[in-house]
């Protein structure tokens, strides 16, 4: 269908069901601008006062909406006025018209789009900011810490459901990486409530950012890493490979245990690796810092130097280098690699900062075996 013909129509459409197509309102409007009553709530939230932090949080959610059920009612009535819907859409020469006649509410409206959504992305159509103007209604970061308050009060089954809407708006995100983030948090709750394989499809999501992992055409370097750690050996691995991911650490190394404990041994050796990768390029980086001649050849002598290193040695302990590095070795065993297995456990073996995970090496390299798996 013709733009040019339904562009008047539509806006007569809009005018005609502005007030049952409106957002409800509840409560009174206040001049605080949405963002600030988020970060009130913050503040609210990290001194424990969660009630008052979901107040704020359900403020800040309604102030947004509000004001931009505003800004696409001042679009709407703007776009209907007789001359611009000659216009045929064209959002330039809307522009100018409302800068002329000093449309206020109009370029107010027009402001605010902008500021969240890039104008190129309208295509040059008035109607397509008056559309964004609808969609930016939402707010995902509000929902996200409606999430974390529920949550805080131990209401999971809310939580999730928050932060599974929060998700579903990332595209609104100002940061973009905090979509992940939020990926992240639902994959943690379905943990914790035991939904299995729930998480495990959060934690695959996540890694299809991952183009090391899921590209077809970086599968010959997978190969090549796995080839090199069975056929050549630990120190040949770490002597080729470096991986900076970090972000993709969490997701590799959660889904590399839960494989492990579940029994999928190939599944879990995959995913390690990939961890152990990400964690020991972290540490090299970190010695290079201040030893930029230094070239990595073991593992012993990677975790010498980095226990030197206040920095690295909490990156050890925050990461939970020591247990990756175990079941790295375990799932490795579990596939037939026990000669690899064998210098990863012995690395961990000679490390009292281990603590369990030394002991559990020292079992291991005095009578290797597979743990159980357990059914999930």
């Amino acid at each position: 269908m013709n733009r040019k013909r339904i562009f008047p129509v539509l806006i007569a459409f809009l005018l005609l069901a502005g007030p049952g197509i409106s957002f409800a309102q509840r409560g009174a409007v206040t001049d605080e601008p949405f963002w600030m009553t988020l970060e009130r709530g913050k503040l609210l939230f990290r001194e424990k006062r969660y009630g008052d932090a979901l107040l704020s949080f359900e403020d800040a959610l309604r102030g947004r909406r509000e004001l931009f059920a505003r800004h696409r009612r001042a679009l709407v009535d703007a776009l209907s006025l007789p001359e611009v819907r000659r216009f045929d859409d064209s959002l330039t020469r809307f522009e100018t018209y409302a800068a002329e006649r000093k449309l206020k509410a109009a370029q107010d409206a027009l402001a605010a789009v902008y500021a969240l959504v890039p104008r190129d992305s309208m295509n040059g159509s008035a109607l397509a900011a008056m559309d964004a103007a609808l969609s930016l209604a939402a707010y995902p970061e509000a929902e996200y810490w409606i999430g974390e308050a529920y949550r805080a009060e131990g209401e999971s089954a809310i939580a999730l459901k928050q932060y599974q809407k929060a998700y579903a708006l990332r595209d609104l995100l100002e940061v973009h990486d905090e979509g992940r983030d939020i990926l992240y948090k639902i994959a943690e709750l379905q943990a914790e409530r035991l939904e299995y394989p729930a998480m495990e499809a959060s934690l695959l999501e996540i890694l299809k950012e991952d183009i090391l992992w899921t590209s077809g055409s970086s599968a010959f370097i997978r190969d090549a890493m796995s080839r090199t750690l069975a056929d050549e050996g630990l120190d040949r691995f770490l002597l080729l490979y470096r991986y900076s991911s970090p972000w993709a650490l969490r997701a590799h190394r959660d889904l590399g245990l839960y494989f492990y404990r579940s029994g999928r041994h190939d599944r879990a050796a995959a995913h390690l690796t990939f961890a152990f990768l990400i964690q020991v390029t972290v540490l090299i980086d970190e010695i290079k810092r201040s030893e930029s001649e230094w070239k990595a050849t073991t593992l012993p002598d990677i975790l010498d130097r980095a226990e030197k290193r206040e920095s690295a040695v909490e990156y050890l302990a925050d990461t939970g280098f020591y247990r990756t590095v175990y079941y790295f070795g375990a799932s490795l065993y579990a596939v037939g690699r026990g000669k690899s297995a064998i210098e990863l456990w012995r690395a961990v073996a000679n490390r009292p900062a281990a603590g369990e995970w030394r002991l559990r090496s020292l079992r291991q390299l005095s009578k290797p075996f597979i743990e159980p798996a357990v059914p999930r």
